[in-house]
């Protein structure tokens, strides 16, 4: 095995390469590998002009390969064997030895995890029965830190052993490390309790967005282990991008971000706003972006937790849901604040379309952008405005 763990990745495949790895067919992830690359963004770019009936030119990425910072892998246990990778199209677990579109260092940690887990015995969560030991290995890269999560069972009958968890950080030395345990109780909302091993407790990534001036600007975020980041930081960049200049933000308006994460957009906006308001309901996601607001000092940004169901009066609206789109609660709470301008970003278009029907505001300008190469997945902003 190389150790690229201890490197740096330099692997470029070229965009034009028409390239399949061996789990192609039997993995349930990128079904579009064997196409070119010109030929999905052509059929990503007919799938919203369909939806739409217009659309600005995809915005492609800059490499369809090795583009995720995260991936979450699931364990699966075959003929008495551990087994470790993704989803197949059909349910059960494709043992994964090869993924091109996440860095190479990935599959060395899956490989390590997948035989430290054979070594000592340990089986696959089976969560109708509450039984086994490992649930997921959760692996994030920013430009700054490499991290990983392994998420097990807190029952006691399969609690894994401190020696089998020394074990595994001493396969893998140079990760920031965290342990997450289920917990279940009967009429109780599963709680996954999470413990700091190693490395740093948060890392660092860095997002650069040309201004609608023109002028580059640039943030440092501090990433909580359970909190949402764009798996695709080159196309999030140019997502917020668009979505600055499709708001035509100004200097005494208020502006609402909803589903704002770790309060990226929301940075970017507050250097044209009066104010920005975050709204999130993750936890983990809300102490990022407080973090972030204090060390980036920006005084004019604020983050509340809770649904996206009671919002602050605003000029302008920024929402980032969910794959299933808009709550009706929230597309009414939408309705009665009236903002001039709503800036949808969406990683599902079909609900995106359904939404802005029910919303009752006119599609501007639409903005697709592909963030998330060799498979069907397509990242689309829309510019509404007030009729």
């Amino acid at each position: 095995m190389s150790l690229t763990l201890f490197q740096k990745n330099s692997d470029k495949a070229s965009k034009e390469a028409p390239l399949t790895c061996a789990h192609f067919n039997s993995c349930g992830g990128c079904t579009s590998q064997e196409l070119p690359y010109s030929l999905q963004a052509t059929q990503k770019e007919e799938s919203i002009r369909l939806l739409f009936g217009k659309t600005s030119p995809l915005i492609e990425a800059p490499s369809p390969w090795r583009y995720r910072n995260k991936m979450e892998y699931s364990f699966g246990y075959v003929k008495g064997l551990l087994t470790l990778g993704l989803y197949k199209k059909h349910g059960e677990i494709e043992d994964l030895y090869e993924c091109l579109i996440a860095p190479l260092w990935f599959m060395e940690i899956v490989e390590i995890t997948r035989k430290w887990g054979q070594e000592y015995g340990l089986k696959s969560y089976y969560p109708r029965r509450d039984r086994g030991h490992l649930r997921t290995l959760t692996l994030r890269e920013t430009s700054k830190g490499r991290m990983a999560i392994l998420t097990i069972s807190g029952h006691p009958d399969y609690a894994v052993s401190s020696i089998a968890i020394d074990s595994l950080l001493e396969r893998m030395p140079l990760l920031s490390f965290f342990i997450c345990t289920q917990v279940l109780k009967k009429k109780e909302p599963t709680q996954f309790l999470l413990e700091h091993l190693r490395g740093d407790a948060q890392i660092e990534e860095i997002f650069t967005v040309n201004m609608p001036s023109g002028n580059p600007q640039s943030f440092s975020f501090f990433l909580e282990p359970l909190a949402f980041l764009q798996p695709n930081i080159p196309q999030a960049e140019k997502i917020y991008e668009k979505a600055l200049k499709m708001a035509n933000i100004q200097p005494h308006e208020t502006v609402l971000d909803l589903y704002c994460g770790m309060a990226t957009l929301s940075h970017f906006a507050s250097l044209l706003a009066h104010e920005v308001i975050g709204i999130e309901i993750n936890p983990a996601a809300i102490k990022s972006a407080n973090k972030n607001i204090t060390y980036n000092k920006r005084l004019n940004i604020r983050v509340i937790e809770g649904d996206a169901t009671h919002l602050p009066k605003a000029d302008v609206v920024f929402v980032d849901p969910p794959r299933v789109g808009l709550s009706s609660d929230t597309i009414s709470a939408l309705i009665a604040l009236k903002p001039s301008r709503i800036i949808y970003i969406s990683c599902n278009p079909i609900t995106q379309q359904k939404d802005i029907a029910a919303l009752g505001y006119v599609a501007h300008t639409i903005q697709p952008v592909d963030q998330f190469p060799q498979t069907p997945h397509i990242e689309n902003i829309v510019l509404l405005c007030a009729l």
